[in-house]
């Protein structure tokens, strides 16, 4: 089975907080019917220095 990270928006940023849980459910589920896991490691902003 093939594993991805699915890298998501800042959570304190009130535009997203509230569409991004559904979309990563959908997208799991859509991934595994092609065996594939989506991971969630987190954030995107979490990965990236500041400047």
């Amino acid at each position: 089975m093939t594993d991805v990270a699915v890298l998501t928006p800042d959570p304190a940023d009130p535009t997203y907080s509230t569409l991004w849980p559904g979309v990563l459910d959908r997208l799991g589920e859509a991934l595994a019917t092609a065996g594939v896991t989506a991971r969630r490691p987190g954030p995107i902003t979490s990965r990236t220095p500041a400047p």
